[in-house]
């Protein structure tokens, strides 16, 4: 009996190891994606019809595109891409020109300051009347539909699975099931804290292991960039900050362990004592 107990706690141990790691990847995965390479190219296409548009360098727009109000417009169309591969109704979100013309008005000031020229609202007129700018949108669409008539199923499977794991559902089923594996853990410990240890190696080792595949997947995919000799760089940041944020709440949950252990110890320790002193 005490054998098959210690064979279940390892088991669950186990599937409680793989349940953080996978809730760590899902804080990062959707991160490494779009900061990666997908970002930067976007940022490239981008900065290219704005600066087409105003005629001015392009590096000058790169610099202006540097800012959170542009990574939540990429964030959004990257969203809508994967999911219009899947489901063309996701492309009525799509607005390409309407919201390269948005951002300029709306950052009107910064182009102005950073770029050194005057944006007048005849310019603007100009620019949203082009007839580049009437067809792009479509073009756009119709990119993303031909990639998904051509794509194979496999593929199609690989982004299904991928925006169901970047999803908020599949971070509560997690969630829900490391909370059962730590109910379970106590009530085969009969412990009311000892489940702290458990959750404490098991994500310090997922923290860990994080790590390890950050650094593999920056120097492969960054390797294989420069292969081709490409210009961009396939960043790992927000995987290597969840890691390390795992690692920390880890040494957190084993200190606090190791503090209520070592008091629970001390109060059997001293009970045991007033007994033999008594007998």
């Amino acid at each position: 009996m005490h054998i098959l107990k210690k064979i279940l706690s390892v088991f669950i141990n186990f599937i409680l190891a793989n349940a953080i790691f996978l809730f760590i990847i899902t804080f990062s995965i959707k991160g490494i994606f779009t900061e990666g390479l997908v970002n930067e190219i976007v940022k490239d296409e981008l900065s290219t019809q704005i600066s087409d548009s105003l005629e001015v360098d392009k590096e000058k727009i790169e610099k202006v595109l540097e800012n959170e109000n542009v990574n939540r417009v990429i964030q959004g169309y990257i969203d809508d891409t994967l999911e219009g591969l899947i489901d063309e109704k996701s492309l009525d979100n799509i607005e390409l020109g309407k919201d390269i013309t948005t951002f300029i008005q709306e950052n009107k000031s910064d182009l102005e300051n950073n770029l050194g020229i005057s944006i007048s609202d005849d310019k603007l007129e100009e620019i949203l009347n082009s007839e580049e700018y009437k067809v792009i949108n479509e073009e756009y669409k119709n990119a993303i539909k031909r990639t998904k008539d051509e794509m194979p199923e496999y593929q199609k499977q690989i982004v299904r699975l991928y925006n169901f794991i970047t999803t908020n559902t599949f971070k509560i089923i997690l969630l829900i099931i490391i909370v059962i594996l730590l109910v379970i853990i106590s009530i085969l410990q009969k412990s009311f804290y000892k489940w702290l240890k458990s959750c404490a190696i098991s994500t310090i080792i997922s923290g860990v292991l994080v790590l390890i595949m950050a650094y593999l997947v920056s120097f492969i995919v960054n390797t294989a960039i420069k292969s081709i000799k490409m210009q961009y760089i396939f960043k790992v940041d927000i995987m290597y900050k969840s890691a390390f944020i795992a690692c920390i709440i880890g040494l957190v949950m084993l200190s606090i362990y190791i503090a209520i252990n070592n008091y629970f110890n001390k109060k059997d320790n001293k009970i045991q004592n007033l007994l033999k002193n008594n007998l």
